[in-house]
């Protein structure tokens, strides 16, 4: 399962694991998008700022496709401000924490719980590097990403005493669409 496989990162990772030869469930909100990955691609179009919608797809992704071995959660949202640029437009933090963090974990839970019953899988958080190197005019989304790596690094001893390990990887700048 990658998230935002609609383009950029997870687009990417989406492609690679399926000309590896793997099973791959790609999630994205963009369903254009989705539709042009390769045939082998199975897609679902989700926007995770809506959380009820997330666990619900989460939860149908299991019954109709079974226990992921991989999850990737790569969907992410930037919107680059300066605090006195966002200071009247709390809409951009609601908005970045739907997508980076709220979003993201409503998706996991019902995926982990599942993952933990089976004894293994593997999810890999795909993260900024500024979470540890924070930067002005980044900090909704720095903040965000953040939240959900602190989430997961508490999460993870219980994970992995179930078999499931779990990575997050701290990636640069990266030019895509986002």
């Amino acid at each position: 399962v990658v998230t935002g496989a609609s383009r950029g990162i997870g687009r990417c990772m989406a492609e690679r694991l399926t000309q590896a030869g793997a099973r791959v469930v790609a999630v994205a909100r963009d369903e254009a998008a989705l539709r042009s990955l390769p045939d082998a691609v199975e897609p679902r179009v989700l926007d995770l700022r809506d959380t009820a919608a997330a666990g619900a797809a989460a939860e149908r992704l299991v019954a109709e496709s079974g226990i992921p071995g991989l999850v990737i959660s790569n969907a992410g949202h930037s919107i680059h401000r300066y605090l006195e640029e966002y200071t009247e437009r709390f809409h951009d933090v609601a908005r970045l924490s739907g997508v980076n963090l709220l979003g993201p974990i409503a998706f996991l839970l019902p995926l982990l719980r599942e993952m933990m019953r089976a004894g293994s899988g593997q999810l890999i958080s795909v993260s900024t590097v500024n979470v540890d190197l924070p930067l002005p005019g980044w900090s909704v989304y720095t903040a965000t990403k953040a939240g959900c790596d602190v989430w997961l690094a508490g999460v993870a001893p219980e994970l992995r005493q179930a078999g499931v390990r779990v990575t997050s990887v701290h990636l640069p700048r990266v030019r895509t669409a986002m």
